[in-house]
């Protein structure tokens, strides 16, 4: 079927639970509905590729379930409209997910570090994601043998300044999924490690929160981007906070990188 599609999934023939379109269009193209036996198949294809990982020598593989990707979009009921096993309650949103988890984790072995990035929530005006289910399946996907869920929330759908790229001085909110993380934390002690991404700018900040909760890792992106230096910056003592502004002008079509990096470059 033609459909507009938008990012994440940037152009091209994409496949999609049930060919809900992005509320967010940027691009026209094909969306294909998986079938059942393809959504097997691309679970067979995701064990294949973790096998791969681990006689390449990587230290550890994370599924990526959040941002409206396309397991996020099996897990969100406003893109998943589908009547048969993988569509309607969460326990049916969440079996691709769950199959995923199961076939990469055999073909790792029990002792493989392997983790999940799953949303809080999708924060958007109606057919989302809950935060109560998000943390049904972070409990299961944890008595399923994934080791630690990185939680950090939104797709291109959500409300607006809630999706997973936020400017902080316009929110004025900065670590900005870290009490939903906690509270995951809590619920996932000794099951599972819980990290967090989003927002975290400041290192004493950082400190606190992880000495006040059972938040066990923090995870940083765009302020890598403008230094990739940061964590040894703050390992030999400055206390200065990241520079990274949030403006999120870092996310081109054609590359990812900071413009006040090039401006310097150039």
């Amino acid at each position: 079927m033609g459909s507009a599609i938008a990012v994440p999934e940037g152009p091209g023939n994409i496949i999609s639970p049930s060919g809900v379109p992005e509320k967010i269009v940027t691009a026209e193209a094909p969306l294909h509905i998986l079938t059942a036996n393809e959504i097997k198949e691309l679970t067979r294809h995701l064990a294949d590729a973790a096998g791969r990982a681990v006689k390449a020598g990587f230290d550890g593989i994370q599924i990526h379930g959040a941002h409206g990707y396309l397991i996020s979009k099996f897990l969100t009921p406003y893109f998943n409209k589908r009547t048969d096993e993988y569509g309607g309650s969460l326990q049916n949103r969440a079996r691709f997910l769950m199959n995923c988890i199961h076939a990469v984790r055999t073909a790792v072995g029990p002792a493989y570090p392997f983790w999940l990035k799953l949303n809080s929530a999708d924060y958007m005006a109606e057919g989302g994601m809950t935060f109560e289910e998000s943390k049904v399946v972070m409990t299961a996907a944890a008595d399923a043998g994934i080791n630690a869920v990185e939680v950090s929330g939104g797709n291109t759908a959500s409300l607006p300044r809630q999706g997973p790229i936020r400017a902080i001085r316009r929110t004025k909110e900065p670590m900005y999924f870290a009490s939903c993380a906690a509270e995951a934390a809590r619920l996932l002690k000794d099951k599972a490690d819980v990290g967090v991404v989003g927002g975290f700018r400041d290192v004493d900040a950082m400190e606190t929160c992880l000495a006040t909760t059972d938040i066990a890792f923090i995870s940083l992106s765009r302020p890598l981007l403008r230094e990739p230096d940061l964590p040894l910056r703050w390992q030999h003592g400055s206390k200065e906070p990241a520079l990274c502004i949030s403006c999120s002008r870092c996310f081109k079509a054609d590359n990812v990188s900071c413009i006040f990096n090039e401006e310097t470059e150039a």
